[in-house]
């Protein structure tokens, strides 16, 4: 799954194959890989231009770069997914996913205010899905930076084992 900044938007695909960005097009900024699948990232059309692998998810692609030096964060054009790490051939796809996750905040209640600087902020939720499970989860708010209102993250949590929950943590891990 690639993500555009700030929560804008996203693309999924549950199966492999090549695919263009169209309205999505030098918009990605973060990404989502399930466990033993990989992506390759292309700076252009049709698998052109640099590229990169990726084989894990990331928050941010602020600071990678394609194997041609250029800067990947926002200047992705196409992707290829794959079945198998590190970008191999190969594999079985799992059936899609068509059971929807629930999510419930248990701590800052919806619809709350957090007014001042009261930082850090922990959200916690509980979170489960039948299908596919959860691998990580991103956190949102909705701000008035002063233009306007838009969705902030909060931070990522990859390791629902402790709970889900962040703290204002900017990248997994």
């Amino acid at each position: 799954m690639l993500r555009r900044q700030a929560g804008l938007g996203y693309i999924w695909r549950s199966a492999g194959g090549l695919q263009n960005l169209s309205f999505f097009d030098n918009r990605a900024s973060s990404i989502y890989v399930p466990p033993g699948w990989s992506i390759r990232l292309y700076e252009d059309l049709n698998r052109g231009g640099g590229k990169a692998c990726l084989s894990a998810s990331t928050a941010s692609f602020n600071g990678l770069v394609y194997d041609n030096g250029h800067i990947l964060d926002n200047s992705v054009s196409s992707y290829e997914v794959f079945s198998a790490p590190n970008c191999a051939s190969g594999g079985s796809f799992p059936p899609a996913d068509s059971i929807p996750p629930q999510a419930t905040i248990t701590s800052h209640t919806t619809g709350g205010y957090i007014t001042g600087s009261v930082m850090p902020v922990t959200i916690t939720a509980n979170l489960q899905d039948a299908g596919s499970g959860v691998s990580l989860t991103q956190f949102f708010a909705g701000a008035d930076s002063g233009s306007g209102w838009t969705w902030q993250s909060l931070g990522w949590d990859v390791d629902g084992s402790d709970g889900w929950s962040s703290n204002g943590r900017r990248r997994p891990g």
